[in-house]
């Protein structure tokens, strides 16, 4: 950048002695809310471990017998490869192709530029999603999994995505939390093709072993798995705002301090963290 883009302001420059009192008092302030901060993160954390222990108790609970996912009648689709299908081929609002991209927090986001025409849709109709798949990353991080809904019934499985076709002895529901969990995650890690960068094939998906319950059993497991999973988002979104209120609450005390908004002789800066509980 050049020196004509910047404009002669005005600057404070308090004496030495305030400078150091602003100083002193900012580096005081900035670390109590820092410790504020470092605490809520570590607070998610233990949410987090709690969420995926609750899954790891209800899925070991019954001491059912362990049968592999193909045992259980499922069939699984990977998505089309460059023979089949080029990224040339996408266009702009078209019908959205699913890739791991698009799946964050166990839902499908799509993205308009990665769609595709009706026809092509039509010629890769071995690879159409429909409502209640499962649509799993098979490359990158392996616990990226997503239910497919009404609305994107019809939509594509991308190349590198797997998609998983319940039978009737799997509720879809139920399914997605099991492969959005630890306990698979890590059953997936440990079968991945690659060292570098983790990848999933179909045989490496249907071997995973879950315990063999019948359908009441998945859908009380279900029920208690929904009671929990909306405590652990609210929780989590809480203490997220949390964290983004002191981020806020930081910055306005420092530019507060270094323009003079108050005398930090007398300010003690409590203000700044009120309603946040360490």
């Amino acid at each position: 950048m050049s020196k004509e883009n910047f404009h002669p302001m005005p600057l404070l420059v308090p004496p030495l002695e305030e400078q150091r009192r602003i100083a002193d008092f900012l580096d005081a302030e900035t670390a109590r809310i820092d410790r504020l901060a470092n605490a809520r993160r570590r607070h998610v954390t233990l949410v987090e471990e709690h969420w995926e222990s609750t899954i790891y108790h209800e899925l070991t609970e019954s001491r059912t017998e362990m049968v592999e996912l193909r045992r259980l009648g499922v069939a699984v689709t990977t998505g089309p490869f460059g023979t089949v299908f080029n990224a040339s081929e996408y266009e702009d609002g078209g019908i959205p192709m699913v890739n791991p991209l698009h799946i964050k927090n166990g839902e499908i986001i799509p993205d308009r530029q990665h769609s595709v025409s009706q026809t092509t849709a039509a010629r890769l109709s071995r690879h159409l999603l429909r409502s209640g798949d499962l649509v799993v990353g098979r490359k990158g991080d392996l616990g990226r999994a997503a239910l497919v809904s009404d609305r994107q019934d019809g939509w594509v499985c991308g190349s590198d995505c797997i998609a998983v076709h319940p039978s009737s002895r799997l509720m879809p529901k139920f399914l997605a939390y099991v492969l959005r969990s630890q306990y698979v995650r890590t059953q997936l890690l440990a079968r991945s093709l690659a060292a570098t960068m983790p990848s999933l094939s179909e045989g490496n998906l249907l071997s995973l072993r879950l315990p063999n319950l019948d359908v009441h059993s998945q859908e009380a497991i279900t029920i208690r798995l929904d009671a929990a999973h909306d405590w652990f988002v609210r929780a989590v979104a809480a203490m997220q705002s949390q964290l983004a209120l002191l981020t806020e609450r930081r910055q306005a005390l420092i530019t507060s301090a270094v323009t003079g908004q108050f005398d930090v002789s007398t300010a003690s800066g409590r203000g700044v963290t009120d309603g946040v509980q360490p």
